[in-house]
């Protein structure tokens, strides 16, 4: 069966030329999710890398995508014994949207060792109440049409910070799974831009565009459920970073990621 993400994020290979389409399933805020963005030149690079495993890759997203037909094209600028190096872009009839750069290797299964971190401490999925989305979402802006694509599970009395409607930490946590389709690589982008922003804990609901997404991918996919957790440390000059882990339910770190955005807040215009 054909998932909503599969679906969403097809591409038709022509030449050197992967087509595909943008759905409004993936809209969040004033416009399409990034981490739903970078799938498209992550999909069009695996068709090419002679290595099977994405290892890191920075996306920068130029303008706002439309709902619209897009094109990826991608270069292989360089391949070792053990790595290549690809880049993408991402366009559509009003121009460039995206840009990638990737680097795929060959993962080499064995021992964890982690040397200063562990998974937060959060009950376990089940254990979570369901964080359904709120019921007013009558301003188009604030659109939940991306978060309904998943589930989350987040621990008793954290409604309010993950939902930015009492002042918080700027941190975030909690169990999530896309409700049709279990992760994999090619899910790892979305799942690392698929909260609402930490910032929100703190200063208040605002618009967050990213302008530039890091992902490293650090292990296989194994569970059903995955724990993310996403902080900020600082609002500088109207921007801020948005660090991000994502941990299976085995306690194995899946996912790390760094973003930069700009921050406005609603109430500043």
């Amino acid at each position: 069966m054909t998932t909503e993400f599969d679906e969403d994020t097809a591409l038709t290979r022509d030449g050197d030329v992967w087509r595909g389409r943008v759905s409004r399933r993936w809209h969040v805020a004033a416009g399409a999710n990034g981490g739903y963005i970078a799938t498209y030149p992550l999909r069009a690079m695996l068709d090419v890398s002679p290595f099977p495993d994405p290892m890191t890759m920075t996306t920068h997203f130029l303008q706002r995508p439309t709902w619209d037909d897009l094109t990826v094209r991608v270069r292989l600028n360089h391949a070792t014994r053990g790595h290549a190096y690809l880049e993408a872009h991402v366009e559509q009839a009003h121009g460039l949207v995206a840009t990638a750069m990737a680097v795929f290797g060959t993962r080499r299964d064995g021992d964890v060792e982690t040397f200063d971190a562990t998974a937060p401490a959060l009950p376990a999925p089940l254990d979570c109440p369901v964080m359904d989305p709120p019921d007013d979402d009558a301003d188009e802006n604030m659109s939940m049409e991306f978060v309904r694509r998943f589930e989350y599970r987040v621990p008793a009395g954290q409604r309010e910070a993950f939902w930015a409607s009492a002042p918080a930490p700027p941190v975030i946590h909690g169990w999530s799974r896309l409700r049709d389709r279990a992760l994999d690589a090619l899910a790892v982008p979305l799942f690392m831009d698929s909260y609402p922003p930490a910032v929100f804990a703190a200063k208040g609901v605002g618009m967050v565009p990213t302008v530039e997404l890091t992902v490293h991918w650090r292990g296989r996919p194994t569970t059903t459920w995955h724990l993310a957790e996403f902080r900020t440390r600082h609002l500088t000059d109207g921007y801020i970073e948005e660090d991000g882990d994502l941990w299976g339910e085995d306690g194995r770190l899946v996912a790390q990621s760094r973003q930069l955005a700009r921050f406005t807040s609603v109430g500043n215009g």
